[in-house]
């Protein structure tokens, strides 16, 4: 929601009357990430559809940096990005379509991706803890418990629901007897239930220019960039607008301050104190209304030092709007800089694990986002090694080996043991606690500082 709204009340959309007139709603709303792709849509008009699967934030902000770095990539480039795996389903599941298809589909914003269940075997039982996209468990369990009905489904004696808040799908299947082939059981369960099933993927989106149009995948991420663009412009124009506002009503206030008594003598004699301030001090009628509506404490000598203060912070920050609307590398710069905000704000966790089209059938990488922080230092090639990471899944020695930006993890004890006397503290209530110098990504920090460190990023943990 924030991704969506946070922008909203910065000039950066157009508004128009609801249904029935009687407030306002926006034409669209200001994006900061592609959320159409992001999160997937399904719908159908009048002799159209459109199907576009879900994605992976932390991939396609890969593909929107490329394309932001160099916007003349081809499809094909984009595509042979690695970090680029296909779409990824919230509810998991293999992706058995061939890497070679997928491509294909991007290529052309239409086709149709096989997706089907992921299972396991568990003291006897074959349990299902991935589906398809958008099939529930209690459909499932409905078709298998009708073939059982039918006497179709021999080799199966019973069949249980055993999702939970913990673990939101988990359907367990009974065999018959252990000798059942859970291989050959399952090949028949695919071929006539919804553990697996064909997801189309129809790209017919309604572009800026307010038509329809099938994209394809570098299109349609091309036509969110100018959106974008457009956003972020607009934005840095309303605030500009607002900076040069009230530096407008600064300059009239610093007069008031200039000739206080004349100010005051003005508007206690004056029947029309107003047009006398703008006649004497060559005021606009905003100014001038300012002063007007100027309480007596504010007329303190303080308030004339805030003042500015304010003014000079301002001047700065117009001079800096200035600068960077006059430039397209750097409102692109910005665009970049948002993006890697807004992925690590949300973190991500990859579900989605496609034999055909990733090649990940026994790897996986899992974001634990809230519960092991990460910091990020200067430090090339170095090597950082933990003492201890006690959790309850997790019991080992951590260790990374890194060129630039490298990864701290908290433990259990909090105790680091890390090469070039860089020793940290961490708290749960604190964050980090440096306990020894080194140079951190955000500025410099001499040896025996005392400084608590926020955790701005996620920890990621490669599973093997």
């Amino acid at each position: 929601t924030k991704l969506l709204l946070s922008e909203l009340g910065q000039g950066t959309v157009d508004w128009k009357l609801n249904f029935d007139g009687t407030l306002n709603e926006p034409v669209y709303l200001p994006a900061r990430l592609p959320n159409l792709i992001l999160n997937g849509v399904t719908g159908i008009a009048v002799g159209m559809s459109t199907d576009v699967p879900p994605h992976n934030i932390r991939e396609i902000a890969t593909l929107l940096d490329k394309l932001i770095v160099n916007p003349e990539l081809s499809i094909g480039q984009l595509l042979r990005s690695k970090k680029f795996q296909g779409p990824d389903f919230p509810s998991g599941g293999e992706i058995i379509t061939p890497i070679s298809e997928i491509k294909n589909i991007y290529k052309k914003g239409i086709g149709t991706i096989k997706i089907r269940a992921r299972y396991r075997k568990e003291k006897g039982a074959i349990v299902i803890d991935e589906l398809p996209y958008q099939i529930s468990g209690n459909k499932i369990i409905e078709q298998i418990a009708l073939q059982m009905k039918d006497k179709k489904l021999p080799l199966v004696t019973d069949i249980n629901d055993e999702s939970d808040h913990k673990t939101p799908i988990r359907v367990v299947i009974t065999p018959k007897s252990s000798r059942v082939d859970t291989n050959e059981l399952m090949s028949h369960l695919f071929a006539t239930t919804d553990l697996e099933k064909t997801v189309r993927v129809n790209m017919n989106v309604i572009g800026m220019d307010g038509k329809p149009k099938i994209y394809d995948l570098k299109a349609l991420l091309m036509e969110w960039l100018t959106f974008r663009f457009q956003t972020v412009r607009k934005r840095l124009e309303f605030r500009l607008n607002e900076v040069e506002s009230r530096l407008h009503i600064l300059e009239g206030l610093m007069i008031v301050y200039l000739n206080i008594d004349e100010v005051i003598r003005i508007i206690r004699e004056q029947e029309k104190p107003k047009e006398k301030l703008i006649k004497k001090f060559k005021l606009t009628d905003l100014q001038a209304e300012s002063i007007l509506n100027l309480r007596l404490r504010n007329l303190a000598k303080l308030e004339e030092q805030k003042i500015q203060l304010e003014k000079d912070d301002l001047e700065t920050e117009q001079k800096s709007l200035v600068k960077l609307l006059k430039s397209k590398k750097e409102i692109n710069q910005l665009i970049q800089k948002e993006i890697l905000e807004d992925v690590h704000f949300t973190g991500s966790v990859t579900l989605g694990v496609a034999t055909g089209a990733r090649g990940l059938a026994k790897q996986s990488t899992i974001d634990l986002p809230y519960i092991y922080p990460r910091l990020a230092v200067y430090y090339s090639d170095a090597v950082i090694k933990m003492r201890t990471a006690t959790h309850s899944k997790i019991s080992k020695q951590w260790g990374y080996t890194v060129s630039g930006d490298m990864f701290l993890m908290p433990g259990a004890t909090g105790d680091f043991a890390v090469e070039h006397s860089i020793q940290l503290e961490w708290n749960k209530h604190s964050g980090f606690s440096l306990l020894a110098g080194y140079k951190m990504i955000y500025g410099e920090y001499p040896f025996g500082t005392q400084a608590h460190i926020f955790p701005a990023f996620d920890m990621v943990w490669r599973s093997e």
